[in-house]
């Protein structure tokens, strides 16, 4: 024991592990077990060592050292190697299980802490809902007593109309007099305003109209000089059998769709489909017994067709 007093805590260590022994740790002020300090002196408490108190002054009790790992040395040289490590394993297990207790409750709080925390919303929505119950109840309530009171005012009203029905009669003479005067004057009013809006609606139809035959006239007078003029039509209101020959071959020719039809290429949808209806009425094969009206009437119909696409 004399040469562990003054030893240092490096030297225990290695000295421990020539020998064998294992220095039980433990998580407390001196970092041993059974390993206490007092007045900067390391001491070995009596209880540690298996044995009543009057023995163990003979023994570690008394004997201070200068530093634990000595204290802790000297401890498990008196309990042997074996014990020394079962001590070591028991007091690991006794670490874990506190660890693995204090998660344990850890966790719990943190449970409890959540189930809490879920009362309490559950708890303020609970007297939300009722603030919105007392509140409807409330408006209910008000609700009521105003209808009520309306009521009381109504049958007041309809008390003191009884007693005054006869000038209640006369008054209402006037006013139904009135009310139809007023319905009249209404009635001549929107006829008024119909004639009005009718007449807005035919001069805004009307401009139309005139707007779309100059597109088209002007559309028509752009166009190429083969396509048929009125004046090449007859008094039937066909063409004529050299005027259709030229027709057929400027379609068949298929330079392009507006080409075609005898527009330029920013002749509006409208001024076109006036146009395709006008060629497909002198083109149609039931309309002439020309040989190439049948290919010439398909070619003018996918021209068409391409437009409209476009369009």
């Amino acid at each position: 024991r004399e040469d562990l007093q003054e030893m240092s805590g490096d030297e225990a260590l290695s000295l421990a592990a020539e020998e064998g022994l294992t220095l039980v740790r433990t998580p407390n002020q001196t970092g041993f077990k059974y390993v206490v300090c007092q007045a900067g002196r390391f001491y070995v408490t009596w209880c540690s060592c298996g044995f009543d108190r009057e023995s163990a002054v003979e023994g570690l009790w008394r004997t201070s050292y200068s530093n634990a790992e000595a204290a802790a040395l000297a401890l498990a040289r008196r309990l042997g190697v074996a014990a020394s490590a079962r001590w070591s394993e028991q007091e690991r297990n006794t670490i874990i299980c506190r660890l693995q207790a204090e998660k344990a409750a850890k966790a719990k709080g943190k449970k409890a802490a959540a189930e809490a925390k879920k009362l309490e919303a559950e708890a303020k929505k609970a007297a939300l809902a009722e603030m919105k119950r007392v509140a409807v109840e409330s408006k209910k309530a008000a609700s009521a007593a105003r209808k009520k009171a309306a009521a009381e005012a109504k049958r007041a009203e309809k008390t003191a109309s009884r007693e005054s029905f006869g000038v209640f009669e006369q008054e209402a003479a006037v006013a139904r007099e009135h009310l139809s005067e007023h319905h009249r004057l209404a009635a001549e009013r929107q006829k008024y305003l119909l004639r009005e809006a009718a007449a807005r609606q035919s001069m805004k139809e009307k401009r139309h109209h005139e707007q779309s035959e100059k597109q088209h006239r002007d559309a028509v007078g752009a166009g190429p000089s083969v396509w048929c003029s009125p004046s090449a039509v007859g008094m039937d209101g066909e063409f004529s059998r050299q005027r259709i020959d030229t027709l057929i071959k400027q379609v068949l020719d298929n330079k392009g769709p507006y080409s075609c039809l005898g527009l330029p290429l920013s002749a509006p949808r409208e001024v076109c489909r006036k146009r395709f209806l006008q060629l497909a009425l002198c083109l149609h094969p039931d309309k002439t017994q020309h040989p190439d009206a049948v290919d010439a009437f398909q070619v003018l119909q996918a021209a068409f067709r391409t437009i409209d696409a476009g369009t």
